[in-house]
């Protein structure tokens, strides 16, 4: 049960931190190799900071206000804020030879017309080792005009010589006062603290902030909110430097634990003075980190623009079954440049990151497949989810094959012949040879054919087999063609010449070239039949004693099988 709770407070932790806004520093115009600091919010186009930049009385003012302190002399300027949050300076706070303000330790009242500030009693003493006063600071309230002239300056009731009160916050309202002290029974060397601001003369009683908030050490440069979020300095609170920012806010009647302010409000470096306008998300902060213009120097912040991403899914499938498709190379375009490529090994789906507001085109390839390219157009959405499914049209897998058809016993080519394409005992196609010894069918992946082929005297010749999943495969089938033997028959009658009565007992002879093929007697019949080859001469010769030899010649034709008839005289 406690890993548990472990897992969920640690998950818990992780997502508050993870929310945490993101802001981006910048320096102000106004800083230069003096010091600057403090920012005081007038409204939203103007404040005023302290600077310690010298000016063309500061002869006098040396003479005059120098001599007791080897510290800086700062001075409230008034500047403008432009579009772009920087800071412009316009002139002095007040033209008053004597400066009453502490640093820039000044607040108003929600209608302008009251200003809380620390009394610059510093410079005000003739020696170093006056009285307490030289030890301490005080707040006071006084009436402001329209030319931020003072009147009516009062010190506060719970002001002391014995210790500091500084630093004076008003709340949003009007109707409390956060200020800083090192006033007895407080948790360290400076405290926050709050008290009730009843009406123009009372007050009610400080009250520590409590241990939330402050520390064994300093706690510094209070600021509230519209929201009533407390923002200051600490040097006792964990950090990220010597002295950083945090940030509590007011919930139930009290302020909470507090929360470091991240990078880069906060830095290695002292950071202090921190003020935000809530209804902009911008505000200004005081530091010495490096890389400033003098010994402290005032930044900007703004939220960071987020940079306008989305995400898109595509999903492959088979066109024709519907399948999912992997191992598909997946290219993304954009203005017809390759940004990104992937191959999907293991899902049917790939997804890209994306910029907002941009045009681009998906391609998909795979082997065997027709390739299919999609087009769209992102939004201006951040963090926006597309999904775009893509079909893939399969190749048909064809290859062909080529027959070449020989006579058997030559090897000569053979022309004039059939061939015929069956597949599961089917005729696919047939196809006469009239010109030379070969022709092509187109065949089907990964399927058995079988190709007859057949030519007047020959038998027929075939070939079976299956073709693989190559694509665009060509193959050669050889045919070789057994010509079928010619013969002819011939019957031989042989008759006296005289009477015309048949005569046995006759010797018949089959000559071709004066070479004699075959001899044979006839007995007790006039006839006798010899086989012959087709498309060939020969003579038949008839002999029988007290006649004379008689003979015939015969020249057979290219009829297979023909029967032919011969009389011999």
């Amino acid at each position: 049960m406690k890993k548990l709770f472990n897992l969920l407070l640690f998950l818990f932790i992780t997502s508050i931190f993870g929310q945490q806004q993101k802001f981006e520093t910048f320096t102000t115009s106004i800083n230069s190799k003096y010091a600057e600091l403090g920012i005081i919010y007038l409204n939203e186009h103007t404040v005023f900071f302290a600077s310690s930049k010298k000016n063309e009385n500061d002869k006098a003012f040396k003479k005059n206000r120098r001599k007791n302190n080897q510290q800086l002399y700062l001075d409230i300027y008034q500047a403008n804020i432009n579009q772009n949050g920087d800071l412009i300076q316009t002139n002095k706070f007040s033209n008053e030879k004597n400066n009453k303000f502490f640093e820039s330790d000044i607040s108003f009242t929600p209608d302008q017309n009251i200003i809380y500030f620390t009394w610059n009693n510093f410079y005000n003493t003739e020696k170093r080792l006056d009285s307490a006063k030289w030890r301490t600071l005080q707040i006071m309230k006084a009436d402001i005009n329209g030319d931020f002239e003072l009147s009516n300056i009062k010190h506060l009731p719970f002001n002391s010589e014995k210790y500091s009160v500084r630093s004076p916050m008003i709340s949003r309202d009007g109707t409390k006062l956060f200020f800083v002290s090192d006033m007895p029974n407080g948790f360290g060397k400076n405290d926050i603290y709050v008290v009730d601001i009843k009406n123009d003369s009372i007050y009610g009683n400080p009250k520590n902030l409590g241990k939330n908030i402050n520390t064994n050490k300093d706690e510094l440069y209070p600021f509230i909110d519209e929201n009533n979020t407390l923002y200051f300095s600490s040097y006792g609170h964990k950090g990220k430097g010597s002295l950083d920012i945090y940030k509590s806010i007011y919930k139930n009647g009290e302020y909470q634990k507090v929360e470091n302010l991240d990078t880069p409000i906060n830095s290695a470096y002292d950071d202090f003075a921190f003020v935000i306008d809530n209804s902009k998300n911008t505000g200004y902060l005081t530091s010495n980190r490096k890389g400033g213009k003098g010994d402290v120097d005032i930044y900007g912040f703004k939220l960071k623009d987020e940079e306008c991403k989305q995400e898109i899914t595509s999903l492959f499938f088979n066109k024709n079954s519907g399948e999912p498709l992997i191992n598909v190379k997946v290219s993304l375009f954009s203005n017809n440049e390759i940004v990104e490529s992937k191959v999907n090994s293991t899902r049917n789906n790939t997804s890209f990151n994306l910029k907002c507001e941009q045009d681009y085109t998906i391609l998909a390839e795979k082997e065997h497949f027709e390739s299919a390219q999609v087009e769209f157009t992102t939004t201006n959405t951040i963090n926006d989810s597309l999904i775009k499914n893509l079909q893939l049209t399969p190749i048909e897998c064809k290859q062909q094959v080529t027959s070449l058809l020989f006579n058997k016993n030559s090897g000569e080519p053979l022309a004039n012949a059939k061939l015929s394409l069956f597949s599961n005992n089917e005729l696919i196609e047939s196809k006469i040879i009239s010109n030379g010894n070969s022709d092509s069918f187109m065949l089907k992946c990964k399927k058995t054919y079988t190709i007859i082929a057949e030519k007047e005297y020959f038998d027929a010749s075939k070939a079976e087999f299956t073709t693989t999943n190559i694509l665009n495969d060509s193959l050669i089938k050889n045919l070789q063609l057994k010509p079928i033997e010619c013969n002819q028959l011939i019957t031989n009658s042989i008759f006296n010449n005289n009477t015309g009565e048949p005569l046995s007992n006759v010797r018949i002879s089959l000559v071709q070239n004066s070479r004699v093929l075959e001899s044979t007697t006839i007995n007790n019949d006039n006839n006798h039949s010899f086989s012959l080859k087709c498309d060939q001469n020969y003579t038949i010769l008839a002999e029988k004693e007290h006649y004379i030899p008689a003979e015939v010649q015969v020249k057979t034709n290219s009829e297979s099988n023909a029967n032919l008839e011969k009389s011999i005289a």
